[in-house]
């Protein structure tokens, strides 16, 4: 695990490992997806209405431990929507490195990020099963996080000025003594 808080001094805003009972769960955030404010929801398995049952995303609910950590990236100005994406992007892969980090040392994880999935070109939802199930990092919103309040909670800045911003991560980490 040193590795991975090595690497999020140097690539992240802020980290911190807390108690998966610090995070602050509110059912009204999957309204936001049902409503489809962003235009992905029922587009691919990770945004299906049924994923949390088909990934068992409750699961989580039983870890120990949440990683979480954060990044601010600058923006021309509030809709200077091409370096949100370009962000959004850079950041999942930030996500991609922690988590195989977390693989390499069998430290078992699950992770949420940003919405929506860039694994696959096209997703096959909901035709064919999902073919990166191991690969998936999950919406905050699918289980129903209220990523403000848990920062704020935690010690972190949700809000980072104008012209910026900020991505969180979260990893669900089952505890092992020899690791966290």
């Amino acid at each position: 695990m040193e590795q991975v808080i090595d690497l999020l001094k140097i690539e992240a805003n802020q980290y911190k490992i807390i108690k998966a009972n610090e995070i602050v769960f509110d059912e009204s955030i999957r309204k936001y997806c049902q409503a489809n404010t962003c235009g992905l929801y029922n587009k691919s398995w990770v945004c299906s209405e049924n994923n949390r049952k088909i990934f068992d995303l409750d699961r989580v609910k039983s870890f120990d431990k949440v990683l979480i950590f954060n990044q601010i990236y600058k923006l021309e100005d509030s809709f200077d929507y091409e370096s949100m994406v370009t962000s959004g992007k850079e950041f999942t892969l930030l996500i991609r490195k922690v988590v195989g980090m977390l693989n390499q040392l069998q430290i078992v994880h699950v992770p949420f990020g940003l919405g929506g999935c860039d694994l696959c070109s096209e997703c096959e939802f909901p035709q064919k099963a999902c073919k990166h199930p191991s690969k998936l990092i999950y919406p905050v919103e699918s289980i129903d996080i209220m990523v403000s309040k848990t920062a704020t909670n935690n010690g972190f800045k949700y809000i980072n000025g104008i012209n910026n911003v900020t991505y969180f991560s979260m990893i669900f980490i089952k505890d092992d003594k020899n690791h966290v």
